[in-house]
């Protein structure tokens, strides 16, 4: 396999983990249910997952080398990324 496959499958991988791990905190359990929670659906901005009979909406930011995973119950809402500016003192 090439070098850019295995990056793309690192993170992708990076991607299923982080959302995973976003469900399964909040529903206040551990990572040992990773399995129980396959994945959907996958786009650019979101991943959805299945867990516990329902399908779950995780919304998904790349900001340079981090990924971030949050999951929320409400029905429609997004993520914004902000860059706090260095103290000018």
């Amino acid at each position: 396999s090439s070098a850019a496959s295995d990056v793309y499958k690192r993170q992708g991988m990076l991607r299923l983990w982080t959302a995973k791990e976003a469900l399964l905190k909040m529903h206040g359990v551990g990572v040992a249910d990773l399995a129980r929670c396959p994945l959907v659906e996958s786009r650019e901005d979101q991943a959805v997952l299945e867990y516990r009979g329902a399908r779950h909406r995780i919304r998904q930011l790349r900001h340079e080398a981090h990924m971030l995973s949050v999951s929320c119950e409400a029905p429609d809402w997004t993520v914004q990324l902000y860059e706090l500016a260095e103290d000018a003192t």
